[in-house]
């Protein structure tokens, strides 16, 4: 039950026990109306508001030393003034104006334990050079002294157990830091921008880092996690470009969007347990050079290795589901241990990737994923163990692929799979569909052969093929697309097989080859060609 507002005087420290007794009794202060005011004479004041059985400070009084006037801030911002003598209302002084202040707080107001800070209660104050927090205190509000630049150190007492969203966000003087040792959970950006911090001490009993906590602390060397954290937010340590060694507690169970992002001379990931859960870019833009995952780590966001240009080998361990562009632009990755729990490589898991050389997909893995290898301009070889489909544009700009090897299972290429893979001599196609532009300017291509599996050969499937010389088409393929082989401009030889049903125009436009075999439909075919 609220009671009724107060300003209470805030004493130097040396005096407070002294003048303990004076901050108790503050009906002085207000009017028949209940109106509370500041009088003249004093130092620096806090509002209150009291409680059954506690105390809450809602702001903070600044004292000009012009006789008469006082300025407040309240939790609003807003300016409000004791009007005495001959001062007018329109007298008005800024923060800015006011010279430097110790604030300390004291344990007890009107007999009662001060035991909560309200939210914003000294917000963006610069004149405060210091503060004493109350032994008392056990709860600190959101942004309660967020932009505070020139406080360099918080003592928190161990009472304290709830630190509210962005409380002290942006106090860029503090140095060194201890969390209050009974808190269980950091909020949502409690200490993010603190830019000049060196030392962090996380609490033992901190079980949850919230969003952004310390997200920017880029001078910190050294992050030790407490051994009973279970929840790492996103964006909690982001940009923290000082440190080289992370381990992650054995508790942990779920590491956010974000948590590690641009940590970029990070070079040592440990994990003592599985987190189940690894979020979006998690340790994008890293330092790292060697990654092993747990096995019980099931699921990894998009991106959560993206341009970690040191990384070289990466074991996947148990991992199940991974999201897009997982290693993109991790130009240094040659080693890739594929997780037996996997089924697919998704999206631009290796986008960029320029050291790759040789991959073997095994056969659990039925999916590659739209530019799942695109422009890993390394890649020689890769091996299809028993892969059922190939994505979009997936190998596009592999321009030193020589060597695939596809299973008999698979169901589709898809649109400009391999386009520009100018180094590829030799295909055998088992493949049912044939994208559009799949081989699309593979100008080394020498050998193409087909699988009773193939049946349709979509638009400029093999269009610019420019060293193809000889093909011969299986009987199961019904239908050959517009443009197909257009401007292979060394074919010789075109043997038609039995099935074909289809050839849309410009199958062979700009080729000159022998046309023979196939069905009726197929002779009526080449007998037209042989007219125009």
């Amino acid at each position: 039950m609220k009671i009724k507002g107060f300003i209470a005087f805030i004493f130097p420290l040396a005096f407070l026990l002294l003048f303990l007794g004076s901050c108790t009794d503050n009906s002085k202060n207000i009017d028949e109306n209940g109106k509370t005011f500041v009088s003249k004479g004093e130092k620096d004041w806090v509002y209150y508001t009291e409680y059954d059985d506690y105390i809450e400070i809602t702001g903070f009084v600044f004292k000009t030393g012009a006789d008469g006037l006082n300025v407040s801030i309240d939790i609003t911002g807003s300016i409000s003034f004791d009007i005495s003598d001959n001062l007018s209302k329109d007298s008005f002084v800024s923060p800015e104006d006011v010279g430097v202040v110790d604030l300390i707080i004291p344990s007890i107001i009107a007999n009662k334990p001060v035991k909560r800070i309200k939210s914003n209660a000294f917000k963006d104050i610069a004149a405060i050079k210091s503060v004493v927090l109350p032994s008392t205190l056990e709860y600190i509000g959101d942004n309660a002294f967020s932009g505070c630049i020139n406080i360099p150190y918080f003592e928190f007492p161990d009472s304290l157990v709830t630190i509210g969203q962005n409380a002290f966000s942006g106090c860029t003087e503090v140095v060194e830091l201890s969390t209050p040792r009974n808190m269980t959970v950091i909020g949502k950006n409690a200490f993010a921008g603190i830019s000049n911090l060196e030392k962090l001490s996380i609490s033992e009993c901190v079980l949850q880092i919230d969003e952004g906590a310390f997200s920017g602390l880029g001078k910190v060397e050294e992050l030790i996690l407490p051994s009973g954290l279970k929840k790492i937010g996103s964006n909690s340590f982001r940009k923290w470009q000082s440190i080289e060694t992370l381990i992650i507690p054995e508790k942990v169970e779920f590491i956010g969007l974000g948590a590690f992002y641009n940590c970029n001379k990070l070079n040592s990931l440990t994990f003592l347990g599985s987190p189940k859960i690894i979020g979006d870019e998690a340790f994008a833009v890293c330092g790292l050079d060697n990654v092993t995952l747990p096995q019980g780590t099931k699921i990894l966001g998009n991106k959560v290795f993206r341009d970690c240009s040191n990384l070289k080998m990466i074991d996947l361990g148990g991992v199940e589901s991974v999201g897009h562009n997982l290693f993109d632009g991790c130009k240094y990755l040659h080693t890739v241990v594929f997780s037996q729990d996997m089924n697919e490589i998704s999206s631009g898991m290796f986008y960029n990737c320029d050291s790759l050389v040789k991959i073997t997909v095994p056969s659990q893995i039925k999916n590659v994923g739209k530019w799942a290898f695109f422009n890993c301009d390394s890649l020689e070889k890769i091996t299809f163990e028993d892969i059922y489909n190939i994505g979009d544009e997936a190998f596009i700009g592999c321009i030193k692929l020589k060597d695939i090897s596809f299973s008999d299972e698979i169901k589709n290429i898809g649109e400009r799979a391999f386009y520009k893979c100018i180094s590829l001599e030799k295909i055998y196609v088992t493949s049912e569909n044939i994208g559009k532009e799949a081989f699309y300017w593979c100008t080394s291509l020498k050998e193409l052969s087909f699988s009773d599996n193939v049946k349709k050969i979509e638009t400029k499937a093999f269009s610019r093929c420019n060293s193809l010389t000889n093909i011969r088409f299986s009987d199961n393929i019904v239908s050959l697309g517009a443009l197909s082989f257009a401007g292979n401009t060394q074919l010789k030889t075109v043997l038609f097989g039995e099935g074909i049903s289809e050839i849309m125009y410009g199958a062979f436009e700009n080729c000159s080859p022998s046309f023979s075999g196939g069905n009726s439909y197929c002779k009526e075919w080449i007998k037209n060609w042989e007219t125009k």
